[in-house]
């Protein structure tokens, strides 16, 4: 997998998945997307932000394990390959990020964007949320092209259409099921 690539994961229904993990099945419908979570993988490490945790690196064997087989990985690699200026200022973004509090408001502000008091002009970064979360890692080595975009509340089909609106990830077809 190369440095940089976008990992996103949809569920396909099941009953006994939906029971246990409505989240994910609210999120594609609630945005209309086909993806429930996105992360990142870059310099050996998947990261993501999650509910639970926060904003965590693991390797990304690890997080196929941990995943139901009734879940799709989708993977997104950059259009070029990453320097290793690029690398290098990513891996430090991502890991300052490590540890902080998921956003749920925030991340439920990305299911309804349309709602009035959800501000999408006030960058905070004291707590993260996946699409967040890979967004910034993203904005900070492409500053040119994402400046002007604010993630408060994007989600994840947001954040892989403007990826790859501004040509930094294409889809490679990679389709990987979980093992859990």
């Amino acid at each position: 997998m190369k440095n940089g690539s976008v990992i996103a994961f949809h569920s396909n229904f099941k009953l006994r998945h939906a029971i246990t993990k409505p989240l994910h099945y609210l999120i594609q419908w609630g945005t209309g997307s086909k993806f429930h979570h996105v992360g990142i993988y870059c310099d050996g490490y998947f990261y993501e932000a999650i509910g639970k945790d926060g904003v965590k690196k693991i390797k990304f064997k690890q997080k196929q394990d941990e995943i139901d087989a009734c879940v799709e990985i989708h993977v997104f690699a950059p259009e070029k390959p990453l320097t290793k200026d690029q690398v290098e200022r990513m891996v430090i973004d991502l890991d300052s990020q490590l540890g902080k509090k998921y956003s749920i408001l925030e991340a439920l502000g990305s299911v309804l964007t349309a709602v009035v008091f959800f501000d999408r002009d006030e960058i905070k970064t004291k707590k993260q949320f996946c699409s967040k979360l890979v967004f910034y890692a993203y904005r900070n080595i492409y500053p040119n092209k994402l400046n002007h975009i604010l993630p408060r509340t994007i989600n994840p089909e947001e954040l892989l259409k403007i990826l790859k609106r501004f040509k930094l990830i294409k889809e490679i077809g990679e389709v990987i099921n979980g093992s859990a």
